[in-house]
């Protein structure tokens, strides 16, 4: 998480119940249900204006560029979805965390 020109490092108290386990072991689903859903009220990420996604290109500068310019209040860093995941939710037949599925580079075919 970046905040005030900080980079501060999240961890969860306590594990997740282990029957939620494969949906919820995704950082971005950990971030979603642990902090932006209960303290942020934050529902659907796809439809709320207060937050905003950057493409893992831009790296760490570019979530410090935008929280230093004013831009966001914090940002935070989320490791990249593996593909391992994306077949667990393929075979049990889940969709995908909104988001979590951003792949570089892209393939023109498939934009």
């Amino acid at each position: 998480m970046y905040l005030e020109k900080q980079w501060y490092s999240l961890e969860l108290k306590e594990k997740p119940h282990q029957n939620l386990f494969h949906i919820i072991n995704l950082d971005i689903n950990l971030l979603h249900f642990y902090l932006l859903e209960p303290t942020l009220g934050i529902g659907d990420p796809r439809y709320d204006n207060r937050i905003d996604f950057l493409a893992g290109f831009h790296g760490l500068e570019g979530i410090e560029k935008k929280v230093d310019s004013g831009d966001a209040k914090v940002g935070f860093a989320l490791f990249a979805t593996q593909m391992e995941n994306v077949i667990n939710f393929a075979d049990k037949k889940l969709n995908m965390p909104p988001k979590s599925t951003w792949f570089d580079p892209q393939n023109p075919r498939m934009v």
